[in-house]
């Protein structure tokens, strides 16, 4: 009989927060794990609607100065507050888990690697192989890689790209995407906009919020849109983004233009209800790649490289770039094809968490207690 082994699982956005609250419940339903929940307060507000939402309790909440734009003072501030905590409060923790590529992922696993703790990598091995898309998330993963003990890939390509990177092969574990298990435990609560009433039938959504698509490049995004909203006659829903370096500068070109109509940022639950009602998707979020082609709605990625090129393979998304004209064919092309919609399991089949508990104790040899 072996002691429990205490996870400390850390989050600090909308994406990590979706993403680990099915893990987090399956970390807390295991018998021979002990998980302390923190919030780095990364996104502080963004979050607090999803962990309402899916009744997420967190065990502590880091305090520093949020809303600081640049990425080396935020970074530093949550690697301080991470550690400040960790030495007032005591923990005794046997791993660290982290998700994705953000700043709170980054400074969850630098604390780890300068404590000596082994690191949980949770969607392991995304790469588009350009530091500059997605900026700073592919240099965040990439680096991680080189940290971590355990790599969650969500995908046979994602542990494909870490084998490349000679990550040893018994530290790498596929095990489907966690947003796939958020989104299917989170189906049967799905809620409209309280204006989905005065919605066009058919209609597009579109999201628009990477930190490198800000300034003049949000305002060609747009323009593309918006040849391809006139092009294909497709009324377009755009869901803005507390961003305000990408949305005043989409709102300067779509508040213009007959069809289009900006709102304000949604709940999940309404989220997932319009990419499920969509006709078409156009966004930069990889998150919206995986949860869209899970439900079958086509994508057109307004990126220059995509992460998730499984979906590009399976012919319901479309790398479109930025340029204009690139957007709007996309667009089109996507509506005249008509990929055939329905269920897809390509990113998860809605087991990642029990995969991920049961692949934590695999790897740390923790039997039953």
């Amino acid at each position: 009989m072996s002691v429990r082994m205490n996870v400390l699982v850390l989050f600090g956005t909308r994406p990590e927060a979706i993403k680990l609250w099915p893990v987090i419940r399956a970390l807390r339903a295991a018998p021979e794990i002990n998980a302390r929940v923190v919030h780095t307060g990364q996104h502080r507000e963004l979050t607090a609607d999803v962990l309402e939402t899916v009744g997420l309790q967190v065990d502590h909440s880091l305090q520093h100065v949020d809303g600081q734009q640049d990425l080396s003072v935020r970074l530093s501030a949550i690697l301080g507050a991470v550690n400040s905590a960790y030495d007032e409060l005591a923990w005794d923790v046997d791993a660290v888990m982290v998700q994705g590529d953000t700043l709170s992922t980054m400074a969850g696993a630098l604390f780890g690697f300068y404590r000596g703790i082994p690191v949980v990598h949770v969607e392991a091995g995304l790469r588009t192989h350009c530091l500059d898309e997605p900026y700073p998330e592919e240099f965040h993963r990439q680096t991680i890689a080189q940290i971590a003990q355990l790599h969650l890939a969500p995908t046979e390509q994602a542990a494909a790209n870490l084998r490349a990177e000679s990550v040893p092969e018994q530290q790498i574990v596929v095990t489907g995407n966690t947003g796939v298990d958020a989104l299917w435990q989170m189906v049967a609560r799905l809620e409209s906009p309280p204006w989905a009433a005065d919605l066009p039938d058919p209609f597009g959504l579109v999201t628009i919020h990477r930190r490198e698509h800000q300034g003049a490049l949000a305002t060609q995004i747009a323009n593309g849109i918006t040849c391809g909203h006139e092009m294909t006659g497709l009324p377009l829903v755009v869901v803005l983004h507390p961003n305000l370096e990408v949305s005043r500068y989409l709102r300067q070109v779509f508040d213009s233009t007959p069809g289009i109509r900006c709102v304000a940022p949604v709940s999940y639950p309404q989220m997932l209800w319009l990419q499920q009602k969509a006709r078409l998707v156009i966004t930069d979020s990889g998150g919206l790649q995986e949860e869209c082609t899970t439900l079958g709605t086509p994508v057109v990625v307004v990126r220059n490289h995509t992460d998730r090129p499984e979906a590009v393979e399976q012919g319901i998304a479309q790398v479109c770039g930025t340029q204009e004209e690139r957007i709007a064919h996309g667009m089109q092309d996507l509506l005249r094809r008509s990929p055939s919609g329905g269920v897809s399991t390509i990113f998860g089949d809605g087991s990642a968490s029990a995969r991920i508990v049961s692949a934590l104790k695999t790897h740390f040899n923790r039997e039953a207690v």
